[in-house]
């Protein structure tokens, strides 16, 4: 059974845009952004499942590029509707024709005047690692492994100073001068179960390799190769590019896409003509 509301439904073709909710495995894609034919990624079988589905050629828009081996709970796409088709054969006929590995959970129309990029209020990724001497088996495209031990007490001080407005260019690659550099951190939190730690982001925007590289950093700090106060000298003067220890991606999780009344919270697309 689709996870839809009934009277979320309408075959009027006042709606232009329809709303994804998708979850996936990005363990064997190219990252979310379209590439080549060749080349795997989310958009291409998005795309490809919904020409399957509606014999158009749609455009798929996302709120987060995920880059490759990253994973998703929480991503949120949209194109536009052209079809006759209600929401209810839109989650159903995507879901039919998408790989096991990726899955449409929820659909809404598109509010008026929405991009579910530029709308996004906030994103939060997860990051998670398994520290422990073996490697993982079962989670081993969904965490890091670190094999050396991690003083888990300087990565909770050090990850304290990720608050508030930070100019994120010492933890990315090349920058575009004319982008703005700061981005919000609304939350940012670690927490220990026996050998998983995991950390959670919560900001305005992230930029390519930005969390992977921050993580890296936080590493460091938990194999006592850098002081907390290198962490934190890094994240207020570092250099453009200067955090180059990056994680790997299989342990970086988009978790939820934030807006501000969208989805309804009663589960009844507000939006749609009943």
């Amino acid at each position: 059974m689709v996870d839809t509301i009934t009277n979320n439904i309408s075959r009027s073709n006042s709606h232009d845009r329809v709303v994804l909710f998708l979850e996936y495995d990005g363990a064997r894609y190219h990252g979310y952004q379209m590439q080549n034919e060749s080349i795997p990624t989310i958009q291409m079988s998005l795309e490809n499942a919904l020409h399957n589905l509606t014999s158009l050629p749609l455009r798929v828009t996302a709120a987060s590029r995920t880059d490759r081996g990253v994973n998703a709970f929480g991503q949120v796409v949209s194109f536009e509707h052209k079809s006759n088709l209600n929401l209810f054969t839109y989650q159903g006929g995507m879901n039919h024709h998408l790989p096991k590995d990726i899955v449409v959970n929820k659909a809404f129309w598109s509010p008026p005047n929405f991009h579910v990029r530029n709308s996004a209020i906030s994103r939060t990724y997860r990051y998670s690692i398994i520290n422990r001497k073996s490697r993982p088996a079962i989670d081993r495209d969904r965490a890091a492994h670190v094999a050396f031990p991690l003083n888990f007490e300087l990565m909770a001080e050090a990850i304290e100073f990720i608050r508030g407005f930070i100019d994120v260019r010492p933890f990315t690659g090349n920058w575009v001068e004319d982008d703005d550099p700061y981005r919000r951190f609304d939350k940012v939190c670690i927490s220990n179960d026996l050998d998983i730690i995991t950390v959670e982001m919560e900001a305005s925007a992230f930029v390519m390799h930005q969390i992977r590289r921050m993580m890296g950093a936080l590493v460091k700090v938990g194999l006592e190769e850098i002081s907390v106060a290198e962490f934190r000298e890094l994240l207020i003067n570092g250099a453009p590019g200067e955090a180059t220890w990056m994680m790997p991606p299989e342990g970086l999780c988009l978790i939820n896409v934030k807006y501000e009344g969208f989805p309804p919270e009663i589960g009844k697309n507000q939006y749609a003509k009943i």
